[in-house]
């Protein structure tokens, strides 16, 4: 059952060998590659079966859809781009973050002495880092292996955006929100570099994929798995928390188990105080100071410099220690639409603007038209819409804070980009389904599966 449209079916044959061909042709160029940038055996072989399995799950996803050319090209091109990226590590966006989580993953594995559980549930450092050190445990040092591991979580998260859409949209909406998240240029990037975007994003696909489900099935089960992946999520970058916030009021709000109850509204601010005094509050809310970029902590002689590196960049001034509430507006805009086109001063930065700016500005457009477009006079799909946009806007406004430059907004905002791709598409199929009178909340039992899956 789809919450809003249903579209057309699709068609797919079974046991196509395009579903067998391509992701053994990927899986041989990831171990091809691994073994020559040095990257442990066993990691290797880990690596090709799983860009085979997730090259598998993409290409049935596309497969009897006009997307399939474009994804395999696209797919080419990010698998020469990452062996670039692994090479020089220039790419625009990808900054030297990198070095920290290389750095800080040896440290934390040499200082456990190895031991996984000691490395898991140290606290000090966010679920990236952990993971990082946890690897470098595993399969011994090296950041190679990171960027190949980043690259398959990309190809989890085309499968989740996919499947969230699905349950949204149709099938084909699934499909076209995937394919749009495929060929966005800076999910392009973040799909090949070390850094934690790529990881936290899967984790949001993920999330909202089991909340859309818990939505139509009210079954238990995908609303804990929704809310454990966005806590998975923030605890990888604590700005994230509003998005187990939203997901634990939504599953409140939802009409079919009462709409607003004060008595249920009261117990959930209750849960939350009592959250805030355990322990398990402090890995969740104590980083909150890395709301800025990690690369604006650098000391002379540790990196690049920062104020050189992004001069360009700026669009507040990054001196401004207290930010006024009357501003807050302003950075909140400038945080969700940058770089427009008044800041490209630079070749660069006009690329910028042509590759990422206008096509940011027309993304927003479709986030803001998503709730009066998709609005069918049912509390369960209005609420659900509502929630999801406010989410947003609240991660905009914490993030916003804490960055002064269009190239950190990018990489802040890429964390809720599967909830906007997936809405803005919704908006957008939304338009003309309401014009040619269709029911915008459908119940056909061809699509109960999909929900369910």
């Amino acid at each position: 059952m789809t919450i809003l449209s249903q579209g057309p079916t699709l068609i797919r044959s079974k046991g196509d060998p395009v579903s067998v061909l391509y992701p053994i042709l990927a899986a041989l160029f990831v171990l091809a590659a691994s073994i020559g940038l040095g990257v442990n055996p066993v990691m290797t072989l880990l690596l090709a079966t799983l860009t085979a399995l997730g090259v598998r799950s993409n290409v049935q996803i596309v497969n009897g859809t006009k997307y399939l050319q474009p994804y395999l090209m696209f797919l080419g091109l990010k698998l020469v781009i990452l062996v670039y990226q692994i090479h020089f590590r220039n790419l625009p966006l990808s900054g030297v973050d990198w070095q920290f989580y290389d750095r800080f993953g040896t440290q934390l594995a040499l200082d456990s002495g190895g031991d996984l559980f000691i490395i898991l549930t140290n606290a000090e450092w966010d679920l990236f880092t952990r993971l990082t050190a946890s690897v470098y445990a595993l399969f011994g040092g090296g950041s190679e292996q990171m960027y190949f591991l980043v690259f398959v979580t990309s190809l989890a998260t085309f499968t989740y955006i996919y499947r969230a859409g699905r349950i949204l949209t149709g099938e084909l909406g699934g499909v076209r929100a995937a394919m749009l998240f495929m060929v966005w240029p800076h999910e392009i990037v973040m799909s090949v570099t070390f850094l934690r975007e790529m990881p936290i994003q899967l984790l949001v696909a993920a999330s909202l994929y089991q909340f859309l489900r818990f939505w139509n099935t009210r079954r238990i089960a995908p609303l804990l798995l929704a809310l454990a992946l966005s806590l998975a999520a923030t605890l990888m970058h604590s700005g994230m928390i509003v998005l187990p916030i939203a997901f634990a009021y939504l599953a409140i709000r939802n009409h079919r188990v009462g709409g607003i109850q004060l008595v249920r509204t009261a117990l959930f601010i209750a849960a939350m105080l009592v959250l805030l005094r355990t322990p398990l509050a402090e890995p969740l809310l104590s980083k909150f100071d890395s709301l800025t970029d990690v690369g604006d902590l650098l000391q002379p002689g540790q990196g690049p410099d920062v104020a050189t590196m992004e001069a360009t960049t700026f669009y507040l001034d990054p001196a401004a220690s207290d930010v006024p509430l009357y501003q807050l507006p302003s950075r909140m805009v400038l945080f969700a639409l940058s770089p427009l086109p008044w800041q490209a001063t630079s070749l660069g930065t006009a690329i910028s603007v042509l590759i990422e700016g206008l096509p940011r500005l027309g993304l927003v457009a479709m986030l803001l038209l998503s709730y009066p477009r998709c609005r069918s006079g049912k509390p369960q799909s209005d609420v659900l819409i509502a929630g999801l946009l406010l989410s947003i806007l609240a991660g905009y406004i914490i993030f916003s804070l804490g960055v002064s430059t269009y190239g950190s907004a990018i990489r802040h905002r890429a964390k809720f980009f599967p909830i906007e791709i997936v809405l803005a598409y919704a908006a957008f199929a939304a338009g003309p389904v309401r014009r040619a009178g269709a029911p915008l909340f459908s119940r056909r039992s061809s699509n109960v599966q999909a929900a369910r899956r």
